[in-house]
């Protein structure tokens, strides 16, 4: 995938996003990875990030608020990070015809 900004604020940084062997995604950014696995719900996205021991539904147009109340990550650049990157790959699976129900 391509290279992605992040936003919180007035700041930004690149995000790079990598699809791994296993089904899920790499995300880079400001010195940090995360790991990321999206799949389909009814209701929008089901987001596991393992890193953070998260996971939470969120909607297709997934933002940094969304993930900070549904998937509980309490910091804001992880939120804004994690967030860029969900767009990109939602986008991209929305693009080839996977959908929620």
């Amino acid at each position: 995938m391509k290279s992605l900004t992040a936003t919180h604020g007035s700041e930004t940084w690149p995000v790079s996003v990598e699809k791994t062997s296993d089904g899920g995604y790499r995300i880079v950014a400001r010195g940090t990875m995360m790991h990321l696995h999206v799949k389909p719900t009814c209701g929008g996205f089901l987001v596991s990030i393992p890193d953070l021991k998260r996971c939470g539904e969120v909607p297709r147009d997934v933002n940094a608020r969304d993930l900070a109340v549904y998937c509980d990550i309490d910091n804001d650049i992880d939120a804004a990070t994690a967030a860029a990157a969900l767009w990109a790959i939602i986008a991209k699976q929305v693009r080839i015809g996977v959908r929620p129900c």
